[in-house]
């Protein structure tokens, strides 16, 4: 409860200031120090090696494609209306 008070106390002068036209700066000093960080040693990785695909020369014949399978039965919304509900 005390630490309700402190700042509802700081709260308080701050919008006053504030009301008055007065500069605010809102600053915190229980901050801990952040640690010093490490030092991170440098990886030098390979470069990858990009084989080239044929069709990139503008052999188009060298993609394969699965071969086309046709649509069975009914359409996916035959069941349901616009909404999602089933139809009856």
């Amino acid at each position: 409860m005390q630490n309700f008070k402190e700042r509802s106390k700081i709260l308080q002068q701050s919008y006053d200031s504030w009301s008055k036209g007065e500069e605010v700066w809102l600053t915190r000093n229980d901050v801990e120090e952040v640690p010093a960080v490490e030092e991170v040693p440098v990886v030098v990785e390979e470069p990858v090696v990009v084989k080239e695909h044929p069709a990139a020369e503008g052999n188009f014949d060298a993609i394969r494609m699965p071969p086309a399978m046709r649509k069975r039965g009914r359409p996916n919304g035959s069941e349901r209306t616009v909404i999602g509900l089933p139809k009856k």
